[in-house]
């Protein structure tokens, strides 16, 4: 699955995305957007974003259907 976050501060090579801790891969990065997949062997929990500013966790759980 692809999801995507809305924000500002992202840059192509310094975007870091992860689920539970389990990185996932970004197909697609601009300053204000960010896509990525899923990735394998993430579990329901925080989804944290790091960028060159700073980093981000979420405050809700991202849920994975099993």
């Amino acid at each position: 699955d692809t999801i995507q976050i809305y924000g500002q501060g992202f840059t192509q090579k310094g975007t870091k995305v992860s689920i539970s801790g389990v990185k996932a891969k970004t197909t697609f990065v601009t300053a204000n957007y960010i896509q990525f997949e899923v990735p394998v062997g993430a579990t329901s929990g925080s989804v944290t974003v790091k960028t060159p500013s700073g980093k981000l966790k979420s405050i809700d759980s991202f849920v994975i259907s099993p």
